[in-house]
């Protein structure tokens, strides 16, 4: 029942709903809390399927550098979302979608870089360079592409992320 109940918490609750329910989980089973020493990536995207799907694949990805159980993975629904995350926790990186409501992408990295100016934050979109500077604050249209660390198109491959991943966290670790 417990595991059933999980499941539901991953499926109809955000990431964070979800952390909470695990930890709920282990620590009625006695199990590992360790959690909240993990380092954390933040995804952020407006659809719930790219949150699933990418989350995934980070996971898989972390898991072939050999970095599995030492990252946890968080997602935000959108730019202001991601801001409010980021300003309570240090993220090791940000994955940044650039089209979402409320906040677009280009806005939440120039809210969090003022913030955390070596806040680590990758551009995943299919908009092209001017369409980026195009939706940036009027502040940030100048320095805007310079705030990112780089950019991961969509559609992306795993091998693609895996290559972020190794390039950004393994320096980390070194």
């Amino acid at each position: 029942m417990k595991i059933f109940s999980l499941f539901v918490a991953l499926i109809l609750s955000s990431t964070s709903a979800f952390t909470s329910a695990h930890n709920k989980l282990s620590d009625s089973e006695g199990g590992d809390t360790s959690k909240q020493e993990l380092q954390k990536i933040l995804f952020v995207d407006d659809s719930l399927m790219n949150r699933k799907a990418f989350s995934r694949v980070l996971k898989i990805s972390l898991k072939k550098l050999g970095l599995e159980g030492q990252y946890l993975v968080e997602t935000a629904t959108n730019g202001q979302e991601a801001v409010n995350m980021a300003d309570q926790t240090s993220y090791s990186l940000i994955v940044m979608d650039m089209q979402m409501l409320n906040m677009n992408g280009a806005e939440a990295t120039y809210k969090i870089k003022q913030t955390s100016p070596k806040a680590i934050i990758i551009r995943f979109s299919t908009l092209t360079e001017g369409e980026v500077v195009d939706i940036a604050p009027e502040e940030a249209k100048e320095t805007i592409l310079q705030l990112f660390s780089a950019v991961l198109k969509k559609p992306t491959k795993q091998q693609a992320v895996q290559d972020v991943l190794k390039e950004f966290l393994l320096k980390q670790i070194e």
